[in-house]
Parts: structure tokens; sequence; C-alpha cells
């Protein structure tokens, strides 16, 4: 079947947009909109102008909507949805609350994708998901949901088969992700490591981290991310950190550390 789209420029559209979306938002209370389609309006459309001028005018006009929207409802939370509809772009981003950051929901390469977005989507709007799967090991559950941590946690998946152990790991990694939440979202993102060649299969090591100082030197805290796909036997780390006291997790035998170089083995 073939996929149609309002057109945002023409009056009658708004119109219906108003009576059978924002009147029905307003009348019953809501206050979260997640705008989802996954399609694409093509490089060139129809309209006033030719080509992409078209396409520029039918994208001004939905931002007009949004504004609209938020005009009428002014608590309303918006989600900014459908990657796949090219709708992941500044202008979209700014205009609403939440992002949602990509379809690579289940595959090695979600901390990759999301750690490139930070250039693009703010952690505070960035909304990243964890599928939780009960035949998972936990090294698999730790991997996926620390990518997580990026951004604003969101779970799916087959969350009534998790084991006690699996569903302690999530409530242990959720607990960790609110204690640091505040840094992840005010502070400035770092990363180290060489270029990911390959998203399907990726290897090499990935550290993300968040600092709260002028650099990272002068920082008083900072949060780290460490993502091992596929590396070679004995692999050094470097982290970037300055010497000082410093809390694993997962934990490991002992749940501190004193950080005596940047590099951990």
């Amino acid at each position: 079947m073939k996929r149609r789209f309002l057109d945002m420029t023409q009056p009658v559209n708004r119109q219906f947009l108003q009576t059978r979306m924002i009147d029905l938002l307003k009348a019953n209370g809501f206050d979260y909109l997640k705008v989802d389609y996954n399609d694409t309006l093509g490089p060139v459309i129809d309209g006033t102008h030719p080509g992409a001028a078209a396409l520029e005018d039918q994208i001004d006009a939905t931002l007009a909507v949004l504004a609209d929207v938020h005009r009428q409802l002014p608590g309303l939370q918006i989600e900014n949805c459908s990657s796949g509809g090219h709708r992941l772009t500044p202008a979209f981003i700014e205009n609403t609350e939440f992002s949602s950051f990509s379809d690579a929901h289940d595959t090695l390469a979600i901390p990759i994708v999301a750690a490139n977005e930070l250039v693009v989507i703010p952690p505070a709007k960035n909304l990243i998901w964890c599928v939780l799967h009960a035949d998972e090991d936990l090294e698999t559950l730790y991997y996926h949901l620390i990518a997580t941590f990026l951004g604003r946690i969101c779970l799916s998946g087959d969350i009534r088969d998790l084991s006690a152990a699996q569903w302690a790991t999530v409530d242990a990694g959720i607990a960790f992700y609110q204690a640091h939440a505040p840094l992840i979202f005010n502070g400035t993102a770092y990363r180290l490591g060489a270029p990911v060649l390959s998203y399907h299969d990726p290897h090499g090591v990935q550290v993300v981290g968040f600092y709260n100082g002028a650099t990272l030197a002068d920082s008083a805290e900072a949060v780290v991310m460490v993502w091992s796909m596929a590396p070679e036997a004995a692999t050094v780390v470097e982290l970037g950190l300055p010497a000082g006291q410093c809390r694993w997790w997962p934990a490991t035998a002992a749940t501190s550390c004193t950080l005596t170089r940047q590099t951990c083995a």
C-alpha cells in the first residue's frame, strides 16, 4: 500500500489536525505526544515552489504545526520519532522535547550510533532503547543497557521472562544511571578510541565520558563508559582520566578503587 502525507501548507489540513488531534489532546488531558512515521517525502515534491523548495515549504509548515501544538498545550511533551522519516535534524530536535535515537535497538552498533549522535542530539533529549531478552547472558545485557546511559533510558523486550539476576542487573543499572544523569545531561562529552570501521561486525574498544569542569583534567566529577567490541587479548584502554577516586559498575571484586594511571587493562 502506498503511503500518503498531509500537505501541511494547506489550511484545510491544518484545520483537520486541529479538530482530530489538538482538540482531542486538550479534551482528554494528554501530556505526551509521539510523532512517528517511518517514511520520507522524497528528495523533491510538488508544490507552490519547484522541487526541493516545495519540500522546504512542507518542513516549515510541519514545524509551524509543532509550534502551534506547544502554544495551545504548553505542558505537552512531544517526542520526535522516525529517523527513517528524516526528522533527526536540528530544527525538529530543537522544537520537540525528545528525539528517538535509532531503529538500531538490538544490535552491536547501539553504543556506536549513540556516541555518534552526541554531536547532534543533547543526551537529555535522546531516547535510547535497550531491548531485554531472557536468553541473553549478563555481559550482553550490560553492553546494551550501558549504551542507554548516553541519553535517556528506554526499556522494552521480554520483561515478563527475565530471571532474578537479570532484573537485579537492570535495577542496579538504572540506579547507577539516575545517580549520574545530571552529569550526563549537563556535562561535556568526550570520546576516545580508534574509529569503528564496521557497524555490523565492530572491533575494538570505545570510551565515552562526561565531565563537569572546564577541562577533563580539572573536573571534580566524571562518568566514563567503556564498550569492548571483540578486542585483542590483554587490551589496554586509554580512559583519559586524571588520578583520583573512582567507582566501577558493574562492580568487580572491589566496589571502589584509586585510579593511579589513565589506563585500565
